[in-house]
C-alpha cells in the first residue's frame, strides 16, 4: 500500500494502529531519508556479509507488517531491489533471499497525486502497489482536536506545581484560537510544548521577581 499527502497528517501513525491491531511486536519501520546514496545501494542489496542490510533487518522483524517510511527519498536506481519483494512477497539481495508472504506492506511518501506518484515510480513500480490511499490536510476540527489531545498528553509530564499553572493559564484557549497556524501534527505538538513552557519559565520570572522586590 501507498499512504500519500502532505507530511504530518498521519501516515505513519496509521501504519502504525493496523501493526497494533494485528501484531503484539513493534512495527518493522525503516526511514528511507536516513540514507545516504552509497550506503542506500550496499544496505538494498547487500554488501559484506556482515554489513548492516535489509534483508538482515527483515529477518529480526517481530511482525509481518512493514513500513517503508519516506518512501520518495528512494533514488530511482534503487526500485529494482522492490520489484519481486512487491510482485510475489520474496526479497532477495547479494547474500539472502527470504519470504513476505502474508507481510503488510506501507510505504508512506508526500506525493499530492496518484498520477504524480506514477510519474516518480514509474509504471513496473507503480503496478505493483495494490493500494493507493491519499491523506488529506488537516481540517479545522481536526486540528483543534489533535491541540486538546497533545496538552492533555503533554500536561501528565509536569508536577502537580506546573499543572495547577498550566491549567489556569489560558494556554489551551489561545492554541486553540490560533489552530488555522498549524499545518500538521509535528507542528502541533512543538506549538504546545513550546507554549507551556513558556508559561512555566514566564511564571519562574515573575515569582524570581516577586521575591527579589520583598
Amino acid at each position: 500500500m501507498m499512504f500519500f499527502g502532505p507530511a504530518g497528517v498521519g501516515k505513519t501513525e496509521s501504519a502504525k494502529i493496523i501493526n497494533n491491531s494485528l501484531v503484539k511486536g513493534e512495527l518493522f519501520r525503516q526511514q528511507f531519508s536516513m540514507f545516504q546514496t552509497g550506503e542506500f545501494a550496499s544496505y538494498l542489496f547487500g554488501g559484506s556479509i556482515d554489513s548492516p542490510c535489509l534483508a538482515k533487518d527483515l529477518i529480526k522483524r517481530e511482525g509481518n507488517v512493514i513500513l517503508f517510511d519516506e518512501f520518495n527519498r528512494c533514488p530511482p536506481t534503487f526500485y529494482s531491489a522492490f520489484f519481486q519483494m512487491f510482485d510475489e512477497g520474496i526479497y532477495v539481495d547479494k547474500n539472502f533471499e527470504l519470504s513476505l508472504k502474508n507481510s503488510i506492506i506501507i510505504c508512506t511518501a508526500n506525493y499530492e497525486s496518484r498520477g504524480e506518484i506514477l510519474s516518480a515510480l514509474g509504471s513496473p513500480l507503480f503496478s505493483r502497489f495494490d493500494h493507493f490511499i491519499s491523506f488529506n490536510p488537516l481540517s479545522r476540527e481536526a486540528k483543534e482536536t489533535l491541540i486538546r489531545n497533545k496538552f492533555s498528553e503533554i500536561l501528565k509530564s509536569w508536577d502537580a506545581d506546573d499543572r495547577n499553572i498550566l491549567q489556569k493559564d489560558e494556554i489551551l484557549k489561545n492554541l486553540i484560537n490560533h489552530a488555522d497556524s498549524f499545518t500538521n501534527a509535528r507542528n502541533i505538538e512543538k506549538g504546545v510544548k513550546g507554549s507551556m513552557a513558556r508559561t512555566l519559565v514566564l511564571n519562574m520570572l515573575e515569582e524570581y521577581e516577586k521575591d527579589t522586590n520583598a
